[in-house]
Formats: C-alpha cells, sequence, structure tokens
C-alpha cells in the first residue's frame, strides 16, 4: 500500500500542472553540505540508444546529487527549458532542502532502461528507504522504498543530450 501511495506521490510531482512553475532560486546549497557533483561519463555522451540510457543513468545520479546537496545548478544543465516536470523536480528539491528541510539517505537508481521512438527513455528506478525532516516543522519522517517506471524524452542540443520532458509513463499509470 505504501508502494502506490509513493507512487501517486511519484506522479503528482511529474504530473502537469495548471501554471508555471514556481520561479527556482538556481545553483543554493545548503550550508555545511559538501558533496561533489557525478562527472558525465563519456558513454553518456553517445548519440546512441546505449548513450541515451547511459545518460538517464547520469540524470539520476544527479538527482540524488541535488536532494543530498540541496544544490540544483548540476541538473539545471541536464533539464531544456520549459521542461515543466524537471522545473517541479528542481522546485522540490529547493522545498526540501529549505529552513529546517533535510533529506538524508535518499538514493534512486535504474535498474532498466529502454530506448523508446528515437527520442524517448523509459527506466526503471528503485528508491531506497530514506529520511525526510519538513522544512516548516522539523518532523522527520520515514520514506519507504519502492519502484517507479519513469520517462525521459530526450533532445540532443549543442552535441549534448537534454531532458525535453520527465514524466510518468502510461503504461505505470
Amino acid at each position: 500500500m505504501r508502494s502506490i501511495a509513493l507512487a501517486i506521490a511519484a506522479l503528482l510531482l511529474l504530473a502537469s500542472c495548471s501554471g508555471d512553475p514556481e520561479p527556482i532560486e538556481p545553483g543554493r546549497t545548503k550550508p555545511g553540505r559538501s558533496v561533489t557533483p557525478p562527472a558525465m561519463p563519456s558513454a553518456a555522451q553517445s548519440k546512441s540508444p546505449e548513450g541515451q540510457v547511459a545518460f538517464v543513468r547520469h540524470v539520476v545520479e544527479v538527482l540524488n546529487y541535488s536532494v543530498r546537496s540541496g544544490s540544483t545548478e548540476e541538473l539545471e544543465r541536464l533539464f531544456a527549458p520549459g521542461c515543466d516536470g524537471c522545473g517541479r523536480y528542481i522546485a522540490r528539491v529547493n522545498s526540501d532542502n529549505a529552513d529546517q528541510g533535510h533529506v538524508d539517505g535518499f538514493n534512486w537508481n535504474v535498474s532498466k532502461g529502454q530506448v523508446l521512438n528515437g527520442d524517448r527513455v523509459e527506466a526503471s528506478v528503485n528508491a531506497d528507504a530514506y529520511r525526510r525532516t519538513d522544512p516548516e516543522t522539523g518532523k522527520l519522517t520515514r520514506v519507504e522504498a519502492a519502484s517507479y517506471h519513469l520517462g525521459f524524452k530526450l533532445e540532443s542540443q549543442d552535441e549534448r543530450w537534454l531532458v525535453k520532458e520527465l514524466y510518468v509513463p502510461e503504461s505505470a499509470q
């Protein structure tokens, strides 16, 4: 039952919302946190299906880094302008790390990735259990481990991949 609730939370995070996303303060890092962003692997730069899957794996590693550090600067470099789901994820990272907020133990990993229609990669993502401190109340909660199915629409721009759309595939809804 908790997995269903977590999947719904992921859907809400990635689903379209009315109006424009909240403005984002780029690159915020919570004081006292020093985490090094993951380096882009050379395989993730290849203009092949394998390169696309490697890029999605790298994006997920940077999502982890952003949650752990509170910094979204590296993540923003991987997202195309106008990607609403991407903007909502960045806003969530910023809000989870604001004030008293803190996330400990957050880790997603891609267990499987598949290229569809040339520009879409659908990935099975396993999420470890983690602890989250509410930014407003300071209340600590535990979030259970879960599995998700996420979609990444990619575009090649200036000899690199960018995430143009972050979504939950219909097959996972």
